[in-house]
């Protein structure tokens, strides 16, 4: 759908496209959806390796990850202290 908007374009404005711009032009929508994928990737993995630290710890593992959840649970009160759900704001 992408290439045949290019080329569409390219026909109904009569101006030459270069095959380096149609490079360029198809790598971005790839890239944009690429960041997302290695986001979610990062964030598992660094979720994959707190739980095997917790894990790896035995004695301290009930203690530590009640002191992870807290913090993140601290940190969403955080962020969501301001959000005003009358007003949407």
């Amino acid at each position: 759908m992408f290439f045949f908007t290019l080329v569409c374009g390219e026909f109904l404005s009569k101006t030459e496209i270069h095959p380096v711009q149609y490079i360029i032009a198809s790598g971005a929508p790839v890239l944009f959806h690429m960041l997302p994928a290695v986001i979610l990737a990062a964030v598992f993995a660094f979720s994959c390796a707190v739980n095997f630290v917790i894990l790896q710890m035995e004695d301290f593992a009930l203690f530590s990850g009640t002191a992870i959840l807290a913090m993140i649970l601290g940190m969403l009160m955080v962020f969501t202290g301001k959000i005003n759900r009358c007003t949407g704001e």
